[in-house]
Formats: structure tokens, C-alpha cells, sequence
């Protein structure tokens, strides 16, 4: 992927951070619980010239950020995971852009559901200081599913009409009506035919994100938030945090300059995200029923794919000639407000 010269790794309550290159500069390191691109407020761990350091985990209550400087560059750099109980809760920091800059950890986040969170790990966001937490979900989902209180965070509603995702992202809890409809399609003439077309589902309800009124009110909101830095930090998220949030990620990191390759990279980062997740909810749904072309949608739904996301990127360009300007006409993000919004979420490497 993508990605700034470091790579961080946590094993055994340990840290390593890998230079990508060998380039033999030496650098001071120092960590701390703000995202800032300073020493300020952080403490020196060490200096490095070798091509990886390992040190413990200073302080495994909180979110770390650690600051890297040479007499030339400076990076930050953090977990691309939020070590909470969510699967896929990820800072969308260090991507390179197309004009040599990094996105900024620990402003923009995606996410699935807040509802899992026990008592400490909203403790550990409010610690994030996160203020905003956009919630795409429909009015059901809501219901069955409520996110936990983030007391630093005020809630939004930029919910797109999206059935295929919230069947992509529904539990056993909630969606055993909907597998007996299916069991029912499955004995019918029909349901090849059905079935075949339901794959192309996810695909076709992406596309529709870009055309459709609610589909454009909802991802309007979303950047009407994003694009003020107050708003920040702040998580986006779905039920899973896969499509709805896929496509709204897509569109910041395009106003960010994000190149299209890395963006699909993180789209399909969600894939080894829900994982054991999606192992468990199959493994659930196996006790339910055993029937195989059943089993085949509801696996087909839960899983990430590039032509979902691909659906958006083509609707765009069909509309506007690429996905920018899309953004800019159909979105209303002026290019005023892009130049802002890199200053704020994006720095450069060069001190």
C-alpha cells in the first residue's frame, strides 16, 4: 500500500517500526497521545539510524502517536488499527498524495458500529478527543444496534437508501426473517436467476450512491462536516464499515489527492479486517441452514470486492468526467475548500 517511508508493527505488547528503504539517516524518536507533528507534549524514546527499532509499548491505556524527525523530515506515524473492540475501526493517516504530501493521523477515521463498545473503550475514544461520529445506517439499524455514547462526540445522520449493504451487514439477531425469505426464493423457479442477479446487487446500489437524491444528500453531508477541521477528529461508519463507508472514504481521500490505486487498497483492507467476523457469522449461519445457494448470498454480501467500489468510481467519471470533478459539482466542494482541507488533513515530509 501506499504509504509514508515507516511501517508499524505490535506484537506481544511490542512495537517495531520498520523504514521502508534503507536510507542510513538517523532519526530522533518520541511518542505521545496527540497527533501532532512536534515534540511538544511527547516523550523521547530513542534515536535510530538501523533499519528497524523495537521497544515496548509505552502506554497500552491510550492511543499512541509516535513522531519521527531527521534534519530533514519529519513523519507521524500510529497503528492503522484502533485497538478497541470493534473489528474495523482504522485511521486513515499516512497514504501518500498525488503531490508528495502524507494524510495526517488521528483526524479521520472509518469504522463499523459503535454498538459493541464496552464502558472502557468509549473511555479510550473520548480520550481521542473524537467529535464527530457520522453514522450512515438506516433508521433500523439504528434501532437494533445503538451506538454506544461518545461523550466528547456529537452524532450524524447521512444515511443513503441501501438495502444490499444493511443485508450485507445484518446478524442473525435481526436478519432470520430475511433468511427464510431467502430459503423460499431458493426452491422457487426462479432463484438462479435470482441469485445471479443479487451478486451483481452491491455493485449496482454503489453506483447508485452517485446518482441517487438520498444517496447525493447523505455523502453532501458527510463533506459538509469533513471539510470543516473543527469537526475533527471524526469516524464515519456503517454497520460493517465496508460499503457505505467505503464509498464515503473514497470520497475524502480523492479530495485529498489520495491516488485511485491506494484508495482501493484500503477499500479492500476491510477484507482482512472482518475476517473472523465474517468466519463466525457464516459459521452462524451454517446452524441456521445448511442450504448452499443461501450460504453462497449471504457470503457473497458480507464480502469486499473491487468491483463494488469500481461501480462508484465509473458512475462518477460517467457523470462528470472523473471523480473529482463529480465531487466538486455534484457534492458542492469548491476548490477553495479542497486547498483547506489538505491543509488541514495532509503535511509535508520536509521540516
Amino acid at each position: 500500500m501506499s504509504s509514508q517511508p515507516f511501517t508499524i508493527q505490535r506484537i506481544n505488547q511490542q512495537f517495531t517500526i520498520t523504514k521502508s528503504q534503507k536510507n542510513g539517516l538517523s532519526y530522533e524518536l518520541f511518542v505521545g497521545n496527540q497527533p501532532t507533528l512536534s515534540t511538544e507534549n511527547k516523550q523521547f524514546l530513542a534515536t535510530f539510524s538501523d533499519q528497524a527499532i523495537t521497544f515496548p509499548d509505552p502506554d497500552s491505556s491510550q492511543r499512541l502517536y509516535f513522531y519521527l524527525r531527521s534534519e530533514t523530515t519529519h513523519y507521524l506515524i500510529a497503528e492503522r488499527k484502533v485497538m478497541v473492540q470493534l473489528n474495523n475501526l482504522r485511521d486513515l493517516g499516512g497514504y501518500l498524495t498525488d503531490n508528495g504530501q502524507i494524510t495526517r493521523y488521528g483526524l479521520l477515521f472509518r469504522s463499523d458500529d459503535l454498538f459493541p463498545l464496552p464502558p472502557e473503550d468509549c473511555r479510550y475514544l473520548e480520550a481521542m478527543a473524537i467529535r464527530s461520529i457520522i453514522d450512515y445506517r438506516s433508521l433500523a439499524e439504528r434501532n437494533s444496534r445503538p451506538n454506544k455514547k461518545i461523550a466528547t462526540a456529537q452524532e450524524y445522520i447521512c444515511s443513503p437508501n441501501a438495502s444490499m449493504a444493511e443485508l450485507a451487514s445484518a446478524s442473525m439477531e435481526t436478519d432470520k426473517e430475511r433468511i427464510d425469505q431467502l430459503l423460499k426464493i431458493a426452491e422457487s423457479p426462479d432463484a438462479q436467476a435470482y441469485f445471479e442477479k443479487g451478486r451483481a446487487g452491491m455493485a449496482e446500489e454503489m453506483a447508485r450512491f452517485v446518482e441517487d437524491p438520498l444517496g447525493i444528500a447523505a455523502f453532501k453531508g458527510l463533506l459538509t462536516l469533513v471539510k470543516n477541521p473543527d469537526n475533527a477528529p471524526l469516524i464515519q461508519h456503517c454497520r460493517g464499515g465496508k460499503d457505505r463507508t467505503g464509498y464515503g472514504t473514497a470520497l475524502i481521500l480523492i479530495l485529498l489527492g489520495v491516488p485511485t490505486r491506494t484508495i482501493f487498497e484500503d477499500y479492500l483492507l476491510t477484507i482482512e479486517m472482518n475476517r473472523e467476523r465474517n468466519h463466525k457469522r457464516m459459521q452462524e449461519y451454517q446452524q441456521y441452514t445448511d442450504h448452499p445457494m443461501v450460504l453462497k448470498a449471504l457470503a457473497d454480501a458480507m464480502s469486499t470486492q473491487e468491483s463494488y467500489l469500481q461501480a462508484s468510481f465509473d458512475a462518477m467519471t460517467r457523470l462528470s468526467g472523473t471523480p473529482l470533478d463529480y465531487i466538486c459539482h455534484y457534492l458542492g466542494i469548491s476548490e477553495a475548500e479542497i486547498i483547506r482541507m489538505r491543509q488541514a488533513y495532509c503535511y509535508s515530509p520536509e521540516r
